[in-house]
């Protein structure tokens, strides 16, 4: 019986110790047999390497442009980003492979004939782009739901794209009053109303040109909300908006086209431990 190949996000959850032992079995007899997957599997194993190898100093002058050049040895274009008015940007480090979002059509056998038939639907555009951020508190750590950030932190995004046309990013931080940090772009002067962020068409993971560290955030509940848009937006189509809408509750509904992502986290250090006589 002929099996499809594994999408590439389970070769990436297998790197990641996140499937089964039965399941990996599996996984690992396919690649062994199947020397396209073979070769996906060592790209992403190689690219894991590249973002785990460390770069002495982080934050500092010049690492992320290091990390940067192991990620992909392409030129890529930087534009000039001015602090953020609650949020300033540092040098840093950051990276992680993302994971590249394709459906594979299933292969079904048509027992009459003896031949194969291909399934499968497009792929909507906002599947194929992938936007994270990682805190460099002593090395990349992608921020998940519930995690905790320290204050001087410095964040970084990351992001793939496999579509062939670019798509536009907004990232900031909502915190409990409904004050927004911005993370990209960076908005520091009133008078200005800069865009977002182009990400370019890339098979490979890359690390925005900036890092930002977070000022002014009261302890709590902070929320980190990602608009990824198939067109450019500016700044001022969040700032405008009370409180209320800005939420990514409100930008899906007043944007259904474009991809809103959050993750909420917590802000602040860590509680002290007790210490015990």
């Amino acid at each position: 019986m002929t099996r499809a190949c594994p999408p590439p996000r389970e070769l990436t959850r297998l790197i990641d110790g996140e499937v089964t032992e039965n399941r990996a079995a599996e996984l690992r007899t396919h690649a062994a047999a199947c020397g396209a997957c073979a070769r996906e599997l060592e790209a992403q194993r190689t690219l894991v390497a590249r973002v785990a190898a460390p770069v002495p100093g982080v934050p500092s002058e010049g690492a992320h442009e290091a990390l940067s050049r192991r990620l992909d040895a392409a030129e890529r274009p930087r534009d000039a980003v001015a602090p953020s008015r609650r949020a300033w940007a540092v040098g840093g480090l950051a990276a992680a492979a993302l994971a590249v979002v394709v459906v594979v059509p299933l292969v079904r056998g048509a027992p009459d004939r003896g031949e194969f038939q291909a399934r499968g639907a497009p792929v909507e555009w906002t599947r194929k782009v992938g936007v994270e951020l990682w805190a460099l508190d002593g090395g990349p750590r992608k921020l998940a739901a519930g995690d905790r950030l320290a204050p001087g932190v410095a964040l970084v995004g990351s992001f793939s794209n496999v579509d062939s046309a670019p798509a536009w990013l907004l990232a900031y931080a909502l915190d409990a009053r409904g004050e927004v940090h911005w993370l990209y772009p960076a908005f520091v002067d009133p008078r200005s109303d800069p865009g977002s962020i182009r990400l370019d068409a890339s098979v490979v993971q890359r690390a925005l040109p900036d890092s930002v560290v977070l000022e002014d955030v009261p302890p709590g509940a902070l929320r980190l909300v990602l608009v990824v848009s198939r067109a450019p937006l500016r700044v001022s189509a969040v700032e405008r908006e009370p409180a209320a809408g800005r939420t990514p509750e409100a930008l899906r509904a007043r944007w259904p086209d474009a991809r809103v992502d959050e993750v909420p986290v917590v802000f602040g250090s860590p509680p002290a431990r007790e210490v015990r006589p």
